[in-house]
């Protein structure tokens, strides 16, 4: 890697409060006040991935070995 490039061609904004990568190698990003998006294609584009999520303000992810993804919100509890 010789530079730094953009890769936020989907995200509704561009303050991320999280990263975490699963097992399958999908990246997710806690996006500031609008949930969580995922990139399948290494970070070149982004889709929403709220589908059952109750509170968007996630601040913490993490994804166990199995795959399940854990959301810490801002006074939502954990999802």
């Amino acid at each position: 890697l010789d530079a730094w490039e953009p890769a936020t061609n989907g995200l509704t904004t561009h303050t991320v409060e999280a990263l975490a990568i699963s097992p399958q190698g999908h990246i997710f990003a806690a996006i500031q006040g609008n949930g969580v998006f995922r990139s399948t294609d290494r970070g070149a584009s982004w889709t929403d991935f709220n589908q059952g999520l109750t509170y968007p303000y996630v601040k913490r992810l993490s994804i166990s070995a199995q795959g399940t993804i854990y959301a810490g919100t801002d006074f939502g509890g954990v999802l």
